[in-house]
C-alpha cells in the first residue's frame, strides 16, 4: 500500500498515455476524415520542414510545418502518466467515453453541428 511517507516527491498527472499518431488515426476514422498517412521518419520530417521554410523565405507566408515544431516533436519530452497511475491507483476513463462526452457538450454549446444521421432518441449516439 502507498502511504504519504512512500509517495514520490513528483508525479506527472495527465490523461492516458497515448501515441499521438495513433490518436490522429482513430479520430480520422471516427469523424470520417481522410486517412492519416504513415508517420514520417525524423529525417523526413526535418527535410520537409527545411523545404517549407526555404519556400516561404522566397514567397512569404507561413510554412506548412516549421523546423521548430518538428524539433519539438522529435526531441520534446514524452508524456507518460503510467507511474502516477500505478502509484496512486488511478484508472482513467476510456478515451471513447471522453470523446462521446466532448461531442455531447460541443453539440449542446453549438460548437459542433448535429449529425444528419443522429438518432434523437439515443442519447449515446453522438456521431
Amino acid at each position: 500500500m502507498v502511504t504519504a511517507e512512500r509517495l514520490p516527491s513528483r508525479l506527472l498527472l495527465s490523461a492516458q498515455s497515448v501515441d499521438f499518431h495513433s490518436l490522429l488515426q482513430r479520430l480520422a476514422r471516427r469523424y470520417g476524415a481522410p486517412e492519416i498517412p504513415p508517420a514520417l521518419s525524423a529525417a523526413a520530417a526535418i527535410a520537409l520542414a527545411d523545404r517549407e521554410e526555404a519556400r516561404v523565405a522566397h514567397t512569404g507566408g507561413r510554412p506548412a510545418i516549421s523546423r521548430e515544431i518538428v524539433d519539438l516533436i522529435i526531441h520534446g519530452p514524452r508524456i507518460n502518466a503510467s507511474r502516477a497511475a500505478a502509484v496512486l491507483n488511478l484508472q482513467y476513463r476510456p478515451l471513447e467515453e471522453t470523446l462521446v462526452a466532448f461531442e455531447t457538450w460541443a453539440r449542446r454549446m453549438g460548437a459542433r453541428p448535429p449529425s444528419p444521421t443522429l438518432d434523437p432518441n439515443d442519447p449515446s449516439d453522438t456521431r
